[in-house]
């Protein structure tokens, strides 16, 4: 369950940055309008905060009540001590300059917590993550209470066939392994899948339930699309010119990847006496989210780095780059692609329509 409220939260989240400058077009969304949802998929009609976690809690009694007529026990989970809608940006707007100036891409300079990277390097706050963390599932000492075969059919019970039909073996062939994951292997079903379908139609949920897979595949033909292709010439055009390296803020992750694993990695150079303790089974007195600081030279390292990108950055963003410029194309892009996607799935939308009402 959690993974799908995590999912749903970061549609709350995306549609809640940048509150600075409007972008062009935001409210406009044909999908949205053939489905009733006011404001669009990701305009201003995406719940609130407050109203997601109300919503998300109600979902929990409606799966609690679906898993007692199963024959099992589930205790509503606490969906606001899960989630954190907190933004640690320092106060400043995500979309903008002064953001870029001090994060860049948000790739290098988020990597590392501020206590592992220290008072000269930019971190991301050394909370990151307690949410995970403290987080105490009220449903593990039922879970654990139950055989393997009651365990499956919990799972089974909760989520359907989310998780795959979980026949797996060594000796499976990378070819016969992605079978596994084909088809309807991983819709998500049981109680779960059948709290979102109770919000039917007008629900964000309800419709990336019945709709999700197209979806997203549709916005992720969006970096294929004319416009966003100029755009981005342009753009690279105009950081080239400046005698820099152009980085895709697409695919910015990807560019300082091998660095980033290399400085993790390095952090942990386990000695003889760790690897005994693995092989014993031993478990370590150090919390998940307690990690040790970089050492002066990767910290060097990573200061290179982190320059390097909040300099590309910051061309990119003065080039065009910025935020709010490349969601007005995108928007425009979105809103084509959605009146293409409405065009090409009618009779699937009617018939979600005729079943939700």
């Amino acid at each position: 369950m959690r993974a799908v409220v995590l999912f749903l939260a970061v549609l709350v989240v995306a549609a809640g940055c940048g509150e600075g400058e409007p972008v062009a077009n935001a409210e406009e969304s044909p999908l949205g309008d053939y489905l009733g949802i006011e404001g669009g998929l990701f305009g201003p009609g995406v719940q609130s905060e407050a109203a997601f976690l109300e919503s998300e809690q109600s979902r929990q009694v409606m799966v609690a009540e679906c898993m007692a007529a199963k024959g099992f026990e589930y205790t509503p989970e606490d969906v606001s001590a899960l989630i954190s809608f907190d933004s640690e940006n320092g106060g400043l707007d995500p979309s903008s300059r002064e953001w870029t100036e001090k994060y860049g891409f948000g790739v290098t300079t988020q990597h590392f917590s501020q206590s592992q990277v220290g008072p000269n390097l930019v971190g991301h706050e050394d909370n990151y993550g307690d949410e995970m963390e403290d987080f105490e599932d009220p449903n593990q000492e039922y879970l654990s209470s139950l055989d393997d075969q009651e365990q499956e059919a919990y799972q089974q019970a909760l989520y359907g066939n989310m998780f795959g039909p979980g026949s797996f073996d060594e000796t499976m062939t990378d070819e016969e392994l992605d079978k596994q994951f084909e088809g309807d292997g991983f819709d998500i079903g049981g109680c779960v899948g059948e709290s979102f379908e109770a919000d039917g139609v007008g629900s964000i949920g309800g419709i990336y339930m019945e709709f999700g897979q197209e979806i997203g595949d549709m916005f992720q033909s969006m970096e294929n699309h004319p416009l966003i292709i100029e755009a981005i010439k342009e753009i690279e055009s105009c950081v080239t010119g400046e005698g820099l390296e152009f980085v895709d803020p697409s695919s910015a992750w990807e560019h300082w990847a091998d660095d980033l694993d290399a400085l993790s990695a390095s952090m942990y150079e386990f000695d003889e006496a760790m690897i005994d303790a693995l092989e014993e089974g031993e478990v370590f007195d150090q919390p998940m989210f307690d990690l040790p600081e970089l050492s002066d030279d990767d910290k060097a390292k990573l200061g290179e780095l982190q320059a390097e990108e909040i300099e590309i950055a910051l061309a990119t963003y003065d080039c065009g780059g910025g935020f709010n410029k490349m969601e007005t194309i995108f928007h425009q892009v979105r809103i084509e692609l959605e009146q293409q996607f409405v065009e090409e799935n009618k009779e699937k939308l009617d018939e979600y329509l005729e079943r939700s009402s």
